[in-house]
């Protein structure tokens, strides 16, 4: 088995939002990004963490309305 260390780098822009989803789901922010870029590319970040946003709120948005 190989371990297998990659790098990329996260837009500055892109750098705030993966900052408070990984506050919100108590990971580290390199752990956040990691997730976000599941899909491989920063084109994909920007729709995973818009979608990774989304499901954070909607339950949320459920508690209030209840």
């Amino acid at each position: 088995m190989k371990l297998v260390e990659v790098k990329f780098e996260i837009p500055e822009d892109l750098e705030p939002r993966i900052a408070a989803l990984a506050a919100e789901m108590g990971l580290s922010f390199d752990w956040a990004a990691q997730l976000l870029l599941w899909d491989g590319y920063v084109t994909h970040l920007r729709s995973s963490i818009e979608r990774a946003e989304k499901e954070l709120r909607e339950p949320l948005a459920e508690e209030v309305a209840v």
